[in-house]
């Protein structure tokens, strides 16, 4: 729900005021892939509107991508009949309402690309240019982690472990255990409890991938860090009711959207760090949702408003 305002000078005749969303807007997608530079342009407003960009080894988005997300949201708030509509002197209020689609992704920005909504108002005047205005609009897509089989998995653990050698010389079995106390679906904010043995670091990853028709670049950025005591050859180190706190302004995984251009997702990385030796490393993805397990969409929706 919104409201528009139209300020008049004087009384003016008009023949319509409305007003749409620009559901899809990627803007200047970038980057550098395999030397050359991939550039994506604007996509938006349902005709699929580029931005002005460089010539230079320009490849435009594929256009299949997005077409179950363009279909065209548009709201006539008042239009002329016979006659045109007459908008009094002064300062005047409308209401309106417009309902967006399911499955868009959520508003993103990242290093190479954002995702970014807006509102488009227009008032069609007689006998003169159209006067236009813009609002952004941030968009929060839903991913109900109940709806979600990956979130659903219990106690999600991954072990390593190898042989260190010298010369002639093998040791005993160097390794790991770890385990998330717990499903594999959180929400932004949550404390995901975990236990460990014989670790020495855990971190949260952020994968995006940015993609340009056949092209795609992946980033990996650590969200946080933590880290257990060093163990002593022979020894055994136990990590038990930690904890990791999660962001609270972390995306939903694949942006809760059905769109492919920008994917988002996590994963624990699990190392354990061995001194003048290569260290063992282990991935648990995790997904990160808007609707936690146990409720409903509604009762999120309630509890955010209160």
């Amino acid at each position: 729900m919104g409201h528009a305002v139209v300020v008049a000078d004087q009384q003016e005749n008009i023949e319509g005021l409305n007003f749409h969303i620009c559901l899809y807007c990627l803007k200047h997608l970038g980057f550098d892939y395999g030397g050359k530079r991939v550039l994506a342009g604007l996509k938006e407003m349902g005709n699929l509107k580029k931005a002005s960009l460089p010539k230079m080894n320009r490849i435009p988005l594929n256009p299949s991508l997005l077409q179950t997300l363009l279909a065209k949201r548009n709201l006539i708030l008042i239009a002329a009949g016979p006659e045109d509509i007459v908008i009094p002197s002064g300062r005047n209020t409308y209401q309106f309402e417009l309902s967006l689609p399911s499955g868009i992704p959520s508003t993103f920005e990242g290093e190479h690309g954002n995702v970014a909504y807006h509102i488009e108002g227009f008032i069609k005047r007689s006998g003169s240019p159209d006067v236009e205005t813009t609002c952004p609009l941030t968009v929060s897509g839903i991913l109900d982690l109940n709806n979600n089989h990956d979130a659903q998995v219990d106690r999600p653990e991954v072990a390593s472990e190898k042989h260190l050698c010298c010369l002639c010389c093998k040791s005993g079995p160097i390794g790991f255990h770890f385990r998330v106390l717990g499903k594999s679906g959180w929400i932004a904010g949550d404390n995901i409890p975990f236990s460990a043995e014989a670790y020495n670091m855990s971190a949260i990853m952020l994968i995006t991938t940015y993609s340009a028709k056949e092209k795609s670049k992946t980033v990996t950025k650590e969200l946080l860090k933590m880290k257990g005591p060093s163990i002593s050859r022979g020894g055994t180190g136990l990590w038990n009711n930690a904890n990791i706190e999660l962001p609270n302004d972390l995306p939903p995984t694949k942006l809760a959207g059905r769109g492919q251009i920008i994917n988002v997702a996590y994963h624990f990385d699990v190392v354990l760090e061995i001194p003048r030796g290569s260290n063992l490393s282990a991935q648990i993805p995790i997904i990160i949702g808007t609707v936690p397990l146990g409720l409903t969409v509604d009762e999120v929706v309630k509890e955010g408003l209160n």
